[in-house]
């Protein structure tokens, strides 16, 4: 299938506000003897899953060709559920908790001019640990469940509850790079694991995605 996406003006706004918050940030460069991330500072705030590749795919438990579905793209924004706004707080050395949230819509046109619309929402809790190799570098590990919710305009009679909810249990491994005080870059492999997934009555339905994806993020 070929989309054309559109963010909610929500994350754009949020997004916008994170970049002006760059724009802001010292600049001079961070000494390497500085205090590392995941150390420096208690908020972190990141723009996730801003660009890289993920493969991501619908299906039931006995998955076959004619009930999955997947979408595989790479680049800015790639994925079903697109880019995701985080908030991220250092609770101990080194270890953070914090909650991701993304909102993205999907318009897909058929040869025949038919278009179906696609708006997910994704909430994903995580707990994490950034042990730190320098002033300029660190690995950020997390973990935690990712609800996924997906609700489609298209509806006939095999399919007359076109919403869905999934489950899942998500491993990262972000690398971290903060050249500037403040502001740094974030990139690493993903991956989501299926738990659970139902579209009305049907209970046997599985998400998965495994990407490798980037953002960037302050802290203070």
């Amino acid at each position: 299938m070929t989309f054309m996406r559109t963010s909610i003006a929500a994350l754009l706004a949020a997004t916008a506000t994170l970049l002006a918050s760059i724009a802001h940030a010292d600049d001079a460069p961070l000494p390497k003897d500085a205090t590392p991330f995941g150390q420096r500072s208690r908020v972190i705030v990141s723009a996730e899953n801003v660009f890289g590749g993920l493969a991501e795919s619908i299906s039931t438990s006995a998955d076959t060709e004619d009930n999955s579905t997947s979408l595989n793209s790479n680049g800015l924004f790639p994925g079903f559920t697109g880019p995701r706004f985080g908030v991220h707080f250092v609770v101990g050395s080194s270890i953070t908790v914090g909650l991701g949230l993304s909102a993205w819509s999907f318009k897909n046109t058929t040869v025949l001019s038919q278009s179906t619309s696609l708006t997910t929402i994704r909430v994903a809790p995580r707990v994490g640990w950034a042990p730190a190799i320098d002033g300029h570098f660190a690995v950020w590990l997390r973990a935690g469940p990712t609800l996924v919710y997906l609700h489609s305009t298209e509806s006939d009679l095999t399919n007359p509850n076109p919403t869905y909810t999934f489950f899942d249990v998500s491993l990262e491994a972000y690398g971290v790079w903060t050249p500037y005080s403040h502001f740094g870059v974030m990139v690493g492999p993903s991956i989501d694991i299926p738990v659970s997934g139902k579209n009305g009555d049907e209970t046997d339905l599985r998400f998965q995605s495994i990407g490798f994806l980037g953002g960037l993020f302050v802290d203070f």
